[in-house]
């Protein structure tokens, strides 16, 4: 009976970690992270007929958040690229091209940003636009500043809403038609922040290493 009841605490610990596991994760992903909104502008894609499509937009704007902050407001500068024929998957590397992200927040952050768009993802009915960037300038307390210094590389991501036609950049690749579609949802996260923190990572650490010394001493008084 003791061998069976000491098994309590030792399942209860180990529930308990494995549920904290994805909340350290999380943690560290959005520990330093600007959302941001629908935009009031769409962008276009235009099919080439082989498998390429052209992008363009105007300035796009909408409403951003960082942390806490009131809300506040964002900019990406137009769109004029292309990109090369689809992959497999239907997913699209885009040609040379050099955006620039603004973001100003409720509470006076701001941030300006060179971006590189490096993949448009095709596998819903609203495409994904994966970039890289560096800040080119930053001001604002010193939190922001510490996530958002100048200099540093991170990373930006949006999701547009469905296409206007109702189909896929794939399909529309292979045509020479255009569809449309506003920004729906993004977000903006520096690099490091990719990763669980260090100290997310010291606290699961020493939980797993007490799960395993209970084990053994219950082990023991079995």
């Amino acid at each position: 009976m003791l061998a069976r009841n000491s098994q309590l605490p030792r399942k209860s610990l180990t529930s308990l970690a494995l549920a904290i596991t994805p909340l350290l994760w999380a943690c560290g992903a959005q520990a330093a992270q600007i959302t941001f909104g629908l935009s009031a502008q769409d962008i276009t894609f235009t099919g080439n007929g082989g498998g390429a499509l052209s992008i363009s937009s105007p300035i796009l704007t909408g409403a951003a958040f960082y942390g806490t902050d009131p809300i506040g407001t964002y900019s990406i500068s137009a769109m004029s690229f292309t990109t090369g024929v689809h992959s497999a998957t239907g997913d699209f590397t885009p040609n040379i091209n050099s955006e620039t992200f603004t973001f100003v927040g409720g509470d006076g952050d701001r941030l300006t940003q060179t971006i590189t768009w490096t993949l448009i993802q095709d596998d819903t009915l609203q495409p994904k636009f994966f970039g890289t960037g560096v800040v080119t300038a930053a001001s604002g307390d010193s939190a922001f500043l510490a996530d958002f210094a100048a200099g540093a590389t991170d990373r930006l991501d949006f999701i547009t809403m469905p296409l206007s036609g109702g189909q896929t950049l794939l399909t529309l690749s292979g045509t020479s038609g255009s569809e449309s579609a506003p920004i729906s949802s993004g977000e903006k996260f520096p690099v490091v922040h990719d990763v669980p923190e260090p100290a997310s990572l010291t606290l699961l650490g020493t939980a797993l290493v007490g799960l395993g010394l209970l084990g053994r001493r219950r082990n023991k008084a079995a």
